[in-house]
């Protein structure tokens, strides 16, 4: 098992950037939701926790395939301030990643590059709810 350690330390960091994105959503006075096309509810914290995630991941392993459930197309222009000033908080704050970088990781399946429908040179393969019950968040 000793060899899935960075896979590990990664996963385990990803997540702690992710429950910092929900808590920090959690902790103010709105929550603002929107709905999918599926009529399902979405809110600034799954696109950021998924952003996030997705940016260690890519970071660490970017020909890994990446299976996520939000999309970048279901963003309200509305909310793309928040966002930007959560994920670049969140990350670190030298990062100064804009709204268009920060769809693009949302939409990232893998590969060298984000969007991109080439094939990966990795077998494995992550899977992402950011989270995973929006209504009851």
């Amino acid at each position: 098992m000793a060899f899935h350690v960075a896979e590990l330390e990664c996963a385990i960091k990803a997540v702690r950037l992710g429950c910092t994105v929900a808590r920090r959503v959690s902790a103010s006075i709105a929550l603002d939701s929107t709905q999918k096309g599926d009529r399902s509810p979405v809110t600034v914290a799954d696109f950021g926790v998924q952003a996030v995630i997705k940016h260690q991941l890519q970071t660490h392993f970017p020909t890994d395939y990446v299976v996520a459930e939000e999309s970048s197309s279901d963003i309200p222009d509305s909310q793309s301030s928040h966002l930007t000033s959560l994920v670049n908080t969140v990350l670190s704050p030298s990062q100064d990643l804009d709204i268009t970088t920060i769809k693009s990781l949302i939409d990232w399946i893998g590969s060298s590059s984000p969007s991109s429908s080439s094939s990966s040179s990795s077998d494995r393969y992550w899977t992402i709810d950011p989270i995973d019950g929006t209504k009851g968040f």
